[in-house]
Parts: structure tokens; C-alpha cells; sequence
């Protein structure tokens, strides 16, 4: 979520992955929020669901979902370092 003006916006994306991705492959998703250079920007909560092709969730059990996230502004993560979303 968010913080804009005059209310917070909440943006959702969908990473496809097939059996061709290998471990260490980069799958990248772009959110654009719209904000100019100059105007504040606060993501407040991220969440993740891992679901199977037809949309179930997965188990852990059964598959690979160790993930990492990263946000990105410019040229620059923030925070610098990557984080767990397995």
C-alpha cells in the first residue's frame, strides 16, 4: 500500500514461473505508483502468496519457495539489502 494523496493505493502483481525457471533464474515485476521524483512514497506492507497453476496455495513439502524480494527506486534498492519471502 501507498501513501498518496488523497488516499492510500493498493497495487497488486502476479510473477509467472515455469518449469524452464531454474534455481538463481531473476523474475522481475514492475509496479509503477505514478509519484514524481520530488513526492514522498511509504509502502507500508508487502505480502506474498505462492500458489500452484490453478491457483491453489503450495506446500512447502512439495515445492521450492525460497524467494527473495527486493524494492527498487531509480537505480537503488531500498532497503539496500534483499529480504526472505519464503
Amino acid at each position: 500500500m501507498v501513501n498518496q494523496d488523497p488516499q492510500p493505493e493498493l497495487y497488486t502483481t502476479r510473477a509467472v514461473f515455469t518449469a524452464a525457471n531454474t534455481t538463481g533464474d531473476v523474475a522481475t515485476n514492475t509496479i509503477f505508483t505514478n509519484q514524481a521524483n520530488n513526492e514522498e512514497c511509504r509502502i507500508y506492507a508487502l505480502m506474498v502468496n505462492i500458489l500452484n497453476e490453478n491457483g491453489a496455495p503450495v506446500t512447502t513439502a512439495t515445492t521450492d519457495t525460497d524467494f527473495n524480494i527486493t524494492i527498487q527506486v531509480g537505480p537503488n534498492n531500498v532497503p539496500s539489502n534483499a529480504f526472505d519471502a519464503t
